[in-house]
């Protein structure tokens, strides 16, 4: 059992999400759907608050978001955003933007910068101009601008705290999983080039760990990073090579991970979602199939079997609690 956060958990109570958070939400369009074997555990005292930010879909009517390729993000601005079919779809504003060279994946940072991926390139994208308009089917194309091609093969990307981009690829020479960090005054750097008076900028990846174990996903700051490898998960901290072993999941493996400066590091099992300090992790929703995202507003939360987002307001009282001080 995973050991709990003695001043977070003093006193438990159990909920129901469809009896407690949906009960003033509720309408036509969930029809009453009960979100099977998912319920939240949280100290009565507990201020942390949750909310809709896309109401959940009958999943007996709607294939699984693991099953379709899609991928779920939101944006600055706490707008939902999904990578399908090459694109990205924003269902809200009824608007698909379709640039010329199909994405695979896209982070949203909070300081509103956009960085997409194709297969081999990370880049961002040129908006069209005022005289421009959506075609018939509702898209808007959109110049892909590369930035960089990716420095690993199979690049996924992931959102860090502040600036910061993680990509976590496998080195096609040496066969090691990497992961590298994008974003910030490092990653550009002024070169001299012969024959020209003004300096050119040149785009570097920073390398911050290397295993011959699969990595399944990153976060951090750049400056401290934690990243998921089976069960376990791992800190390094810039400066110094050598990986610590942060926490170790007794009997799930890591799907995907969270950080912010204010609230710590969230993680996600096929089976819930728990905060994690040095040593130990409290899991306090039990929910099949999620993935999270940390924002200004709080943390996302991506039910991928229904295609519901919860978002968890006052986090930051999990670190506040548990009173870690993440450097």
């Amino acid at each position: 059992m995973i050991p709990v956060i003695k001043k977070i958990a003093s006193v438990i109570f159990l909920f129901c999400i469809f009896s407690v958070l949906l009960t003033a939400a509720k309408n036509e369009a969930i029809n009453g759907l009960f979100l099977k074997n998912t319920y939240v555990v949280l100290p009565s005292s507990s201020k942390i608050v949750f909310s809709w930010l896309s109401m959940p879909l009958d999943p007996e009517k709607v294939k699984p978001v693991m099953e379709t390729g899609m991928k779920m993000h939101v944006d600055d601005k706490s707008r939902l955003w999904v990578v399908n079919d090459g694109g990205l779809v924003n269902t809200l504003l009824g608007l698909t933007v379709r640039p010329d060279y199909a994405i695979v994946d896209a982070v949203f940072l909070d300081n509103g910068a956009l960085f997409l991926t194709t297969e081999k390139y990370l880049g961002s994208m040129i908006m069209p101009g005022k005289k421009e308009f959506k075609s018939l089917d509702g898209s808007v194309a959109v110049r892909f601008q590369p930035l960089a091609g990716l420095p690993a093969a199979g690049c996924r990307v992931f959102k860090g705290s502040s600036d910061v981009v993680y990509l976590c690829g496998q080195n096609a020479a040496t066969g090691e999983y990497e992961v590298y960090t994008f974003g910030g005054s490092e990653s550009l750097k002024m070169l001299d080039v012969d024959g020209m008076k003004q300096k050119a900028a040149a785009i570097y990846f920073n390398k911050v760990y290397s295993s011959k174990k699969p990595v399944t996903c990153a976060a951090g700051n750049g400056k401290t990073t934690y990243i998921a490898s089976g069960r376990l998960v791992i800190e390094v901290k810039k400066g110094n090579e050598k990986a610590a072993g942060f926490f170790t999941h007794p009997s799930r493996d890591i799907t995907s991970l969270a950080y912010s400066e204010e609230a710590g590091l969230f993680y996600t099992t096929d089976t819930g979602i728990g905060y994690a300090a040095r040593g130990i992790a409290y899991e306090f929703m039990k929910t099949p199939n999620s993935r999270i995202q940390i924002g200004k507003r709080g943390l996302y939360i991506f039910l991928l079997e229904n295609y519901g987002v919860l978002m968890a307001g006052n986090v930051d009282e999990f670190k506040n609690g548990n009173g870690e001080k993440n450097k």
